[in-house]
């Protein structure tokens, strides 16, 4: 551990019961987060692994986004009433201190890599009367409005269930700006999960 700036001074009265100093242990940070109760009930119904894998990432002006891989160390066996979240923590590893103690991350949970799924950006999707939908190309390079239907979704992407397979090329760019009865050159992005 590290020891941190001292609690009293030379001179100061002291007696048994009084802190110095605080030792912060760094090498192994533990992050608490709270994903809600339903997230929690996915983690335990796919993870592959006992203690699932996490990634922190922190942003800085200077650094960038850092990640740091740790592991799931603890999950509350209760759900919090008011706010329907679980408390979970992971045990960082932090050998080069990126992280100091009280800061606050960004936690990204791997349950598995043994699941396929069809994904896309939310950015991707839009909405009409009939639901949700994506355009994507057909043979002829013509726009086709796909209805779909979605399951789990977070801020970087939503699971498709219905409507799209994997081969379909769908259309990750300039999607309000379309007319259905042009032709259109497509180019393929590498992960366009990340758009």
């Amino acid at each position: 551990g590290r020891i941190g700036k001292e609690l009293v001074l030379v001179g100061n009265l002291v007696d048994k019961g009084t802190q110095l100093a605080q030792i912060v242990q760094t090498d192994y940070l533990y992050v608490n987060f709270n994903p809600s109760a339903h997230e929690v009930a996915l983690i335990n119904t796919y993870k592959s692994e006992e203690k699932p894998k996490v990634k922190v990432s922190l942003r800085s002006t200077k650094l960038g986004t850092v990640e740091l891989e740790g592991e799931i160390d603890f999950v509350d066996n209760v759900s919090n009433a008011s706010t329907g979240t679980v408390a979970m923590r992971a045990k960082i590893v932090n050998t080069k201190n990126v992280l100091f103690p009280g800061t606050f991350v960004q936690v990204s949970l791997f349950v598995t890599d043994q699941l396929p799924v069809l994904a896309i950006h939310p950015d991707q999707i839009s909405q009409s009367q009939q639901g949700e939908f994506v355009n994507v190309l057909d043979k002829q390079n013509k726009i086709q409005a796909r209805q779909i239907k979605t399951g789990y979704s977070n801020n970087d992407m939503v699971i498709i269930q219905e409507g799209i397979k994997v081969g379909d090329r769908v259309l990750v760019d300039a999607i309000n700006t379309l007319n259905p009865s042009t032709i259109f050159s497509a180019k393929e992005v590498a992960d366009p999960i990340k758009l």
